[in-house]
Order: structure tokens, then sequence, then C-alpha cells
């Protein structure tokens, strides 16, 4: 087995590692704000569009 620490090869491949780690966490991350809007953007529709066209407003279905 080769000896990693002698050429520096053992902090070349935690280097590489921390930089995956760190890109697919950010990944990640912005596929979560991406499927929350989306989800925002169809319960606000659902709330306001849809019923708006009945006659009813968001907070005020239970006033009559």
């Amino acid at each position: 087995m080769p000896d990693l620490m002698a050429d520096g090869g053992i902090f070349l491949i935690l280097f590489f590692g921390v930089i995956f780690a760190v890109i697919s966490t950010a990944i990640l991350a912005i596929k979560c704000v991406f499927a929350t809007c989306q989800l925002l953007k169809r319960v606000v529709f659902r709330n306001g569009s849809c019923q708006a066209g009945r006659g009813s407003t968001i907070g005020q279905d239970n006033i009559r």
C-alpha cells in the first residue's frame, strides 16, 4: 500500500471530500428552497385565487 502521507495524498483526499460535501449540501438546500416555494404557491393559489371566484377571500370564510 502506498504511503499517502508522504505525498500529501491524504490531505488531497480530505480536501476533495470536503468540497464534495459542501457542493452536495448546497444542491440539497437549493432543492429544498424550490420545493418550499412550489408548495407555498400551491397553498396560496388554492386558498386565494380558486375560492375568490365563489365570493370568499382568505381569512373570511367563516364570517357569514
